[in-house]
């Protein structure tokens, strides 16, 4: 059977392997952290009897029309993407959800902390969760946005400092779609959290994920964002 065809089954499926995760839509299931979504998306392939399942954050904070799969991390076999194939699906699924908790281990902590996000951006611009795909500016405002949602002005102003002069001596990303890092310093600066805390309100409406349990975001003792600055993509 195609997966177009069992797409619903199958999600369902992996809805029993997931703690705090609802199924949002078939091939989605989300779990809300806050201002953070934490997400496995069952990703369609061009083999139709097929999918792939992948694990990834949503920024709440930010403004979008669709849930974005940020700080994406599929199955991976050997550095690879692994993909599930429907006839074998019932019979390797505990298996294979096993294998995805442990290459993403938040899957299984129903806790997230500020601290928890920040660790997975560093492993994601490592290359850990496989191919990087990343737009270093959108990944630095997440985490000044986060901040300011918790109510960490202070550390939200240091981090926005730190990451606007870590994007000026970079030249691994396309500048011209924020202007300059000047430019994209003054528009953050004019974000404060009652902004914050109304655009994610907006967003959970936008998305219909107001039905969704909130475990929350705990925002305690912050390591320095200088870890995310620390590695290049490979």
């Amino acid at each position: 059977m195609k997966f177009s065809y069992s797409k619903a089954k199958i999600t369902k499926d992996w809805s029993r392997y997931l703690d705090g995760f609802e199924i949002w839509k078939p091939k989605h299931l989300l779990r809300c952290h806050g201002p953070l979504i934490m997400g496995v998306c069952l990703d369609s392939l061009r083999d139709p009897n097929a999918y792939k399942p992948v694990f990834h954050f949503h920024n709440l904070a930010y403004p979008s029309d669709v849930i974005t799969l940020s700080l994406s991390g599929p199955l991976l076999s050997r550095g690879v993407y692994q993909p599930v194939k429907i006839q074998t699906h019932s019979e390797k699924l505990p298996g294979i959800v096993s294998q995805l908790k442990k290459q993403y281990p938040l899957i299984e902590s129903v806790g997230l902390s500020f601290n928890d996000y920040l660790r997975t951006i560093s492993n994601y611009l490592s290359g850990k969760h496989g191919t990087v795909a990343a737009f270093r500016p959108n990944i630095y405002r997440d985490i000044v946005l986060l901040a300011l949602y918790c109510g960490a002005t202070d550390y939200a102003n240091d981090s926005l400092i730190f990451l606007y002069n870590d994007l000026r001596n970079r030249t691994d990303y396309n500048m011209r779609l924020i202007g300059t890092p000047e430019k994209w310093k003054d528009e953050m600066q004019t974000i404060n959290q009652s902004n914050v805390i109304a655009t994610v309100e907006s967003q959970k409406e936008t998305h219909k994920l107001k039905g969704l349990h909130d475990f929350g975001l705990v925002f305690e003792s912050p390591i320095e964002v200088e870890i995310v600055t620390k590695l290049n993509p490979s």
